[in-house]
């Protein structure tokens, strides 16, 4: 095959590659159509996809089936894919082979993830952990009928440190953090083994971490003071962020005979031992 016809055919096959990722992405979408219309309902949902690309700067209010508190979106923003990422595909709705009475979410971004925590898990406690301050607003919104979730403005990382935001027009769900100096703090970095001092918990029953690359400093580092204690754990890795982040991770988990699989975009892991 001379190199023009390769390069034909490689478009050629990339081409229907994509046609294909297309077609099944829309089918998905259909596919998701009856949830959509059980969780909230025709005229609701109805109602929502037509305000949702609105600039009058007004919260939605959604009321979901299952659920007993409103749940509010921004328009015009990634809060509608987070929706349908925990409300309707339930990307968080995995098997956990005991009760789970401690709950850790580093990245709660706008709340969501502790809502259906807080109701799949009735009576756990559970901190979040969230850097950006608009999330946290929309948070407050989110949980502020939950009594059980602990609120912490910060970023999660191995130490206690100074941490800023290197990529603000990255939209609110993907800010990734790095060390800075006292004086250019947007906020504080804390490490899981602090927050299990602060908060005296003896093991974190379930881990959640969607932190835009900082896991690689929270497994780097300090790590033996609070993997061996965690029985359960979602995880997704941004290895686009950092370089070297997937094989990071997996060595810490090996290292205390994790049992590790896949789940959607997110890294599922169990501590058969705690």
């Amino acid at each position: 095959m001379t190199k023009l016809y390769y390069n034909v055919y490689l478009n050629e096959v990339n081409l229907n590659n994509s046609i294909i990722s297309k077609v099944f992405y829309r089918i998905s979408k259909v596919k998701l159509i009856p949830k959509w219309i059980r969780s909230l309902g025709v005229i609701q949902l109805v109602k929502l996809h037509a305000n949702f690309k609105t600039n009058n700067g007004e919260n939605i209010r959604l009321k979901v089936k299952g659920y007993d508190n409103p749940i509010y979106l921004r328009p015009n923003t990634t809060d509608l894919r987070i929706f349908r990422q925990l409300f309707i595909e339930e990307e968080y709705n995995v098997d956990i082979p005991f009760k789970v009475k401690t709950i850790v979410d580093a990245g709660a971004n706008c709340g969501y993830s502790l809502v259906y925590f807080a109701n799949k898990f009735k009576g756990a406690k559970i901190i979040a952990i969230e850097p950006e301050s608009s999330n946290i607003e929309m948070i407050k919104m989110n949980i502020s009928n939950y009594r059980n979730i602990e609120v912490i403005q910060g970023g999660l990382w191995d130490k206690s440190c100074s941490l800023m935001i290197v990529n603000k027009n990255a939209g609110k769900w993907a800010f990734k953090v790095s060390e800075t100096t006292e004086d250019k703090a947007e906020f504080m970095g804390i490490s899981l083994e602090d927050i299990m001092s602060t908060y005296k918990l003896e093991s974190i029953d379930l881990l959640k971490m969607d932190i835009e690359g900082s896991e690689k400093a929270v497994f780097l580092n300090h790590y033996e003071n609070w993997l061996p204690k965690t029985r359960f754990g979602l995880l997704e890795i941004h290895e686009s962020y950092e370089k070297g982040i997937t094989s990071l991770v997996y060595d810490r988990l090996n290292k205390y005979n994790f049992e590790i699989s896949q789940s959607g975009e997110n890294l599922v892991f169990k501590n058969i031992k705690v």
